[in-house]
């Protein structure tokens, strides 16, 4: 069985990483458990075949013959089985992107906290964060870009820098450094976009002003005039 036609199918850190982000308190903290199930169909002419079966799985699959049916399903703290649309739309939506992130390969991530609760949206944050430093430690850290509306998760990121900067053996597993991330701004102006780069001090504090529309739209919430 090739090992790039099937590229994920020795990954046993997988599950487990997914499930602590799903679980832990430190996390999610959802009481959800991400599992998966395979099934392997070969011809009936096989299945009673004296030869074993791992003769026959090589055999026929050069021959396309074999099918492999998956199932992906969520386990809660009962230990039921929920479908995805059980638990809402954040987290069927926020699965793949953990997916994704424990297997370390994707570089784009559009507004991975989008149908999340604004709390959720910080514990993503806390997620990538950890990714990150899981690469850095395995020597394969890679570039992601962010695209994100939430000021949840940068305020997080900028949370972890700042405890980072106090004690960097407090989170280690979360430990986050102004090298470690570049926080740009579009700004579209006309028939043309401005980019900013909002710069961090080593403490978790913007050394540069924030363009409008991002963090100052909550005092005009609470305290501008009603139009």
């Amino acid at each position: 069985m090739g090992a790039n036609k099937y590229p994920y199918e020795y990954n046993d850190k997988l599950l487990p990483n997914i499930n602590k982000w799903l679980s832990a308190t430190a996390f999610f903290g959802a009481g959800y458990r991400l599992a998966v199930d395979v099934k392997v169909c070969l011809p009936v002419e096989r299945i009673t075949s004296k030869r074993g079966i791992k003769s026959d799985l090589a055999k026929y699959e050069e021959k396309s013959r074999i099918e492999f049916l998956g199932r992906v399903y969520l386990i809660d703290e009962q230990q039921r089985d929920l479908k995805f649309s059980d638990v809402g739309t954040g987290f069927s939506q926020v699965i793949p992107v953990l997916i994704d992130l424990a297997l370390d390969e994707t570089l784009l991530y559009k507004q991975p906290e989008v149908h999340l609760h604004p709390k959720l949206q910080s514990k993503v944050a806390d997620c990538f964060v950890e990714a990150i430093n899981t690469s850095r430690q395995n020597n394969t850290q890679r570039v992601r870009l962010i695209e994100t509306h939430s000021e949840h998760f940068v305020l997080r990121v900028l949370r972890r820098l700042k405890d980072s900067y106090r004690d960097e053996l407090l989170h280690t597993s979360l430990t986050v450094y102004p090298e470690d991330f570049a926080l740009i701004y579009f700004k579209p102006v006309g028939d043309r976009t401005e980019i900013y780069q909002i710069r961090v001090s080593e403490n978790g504090e913007f050394i540069d002003s924030w363009p409008e529309g991002f963090f100052d739209e909550r005092d005009d919430d609470i305290w501008g005039p009603l139009q």
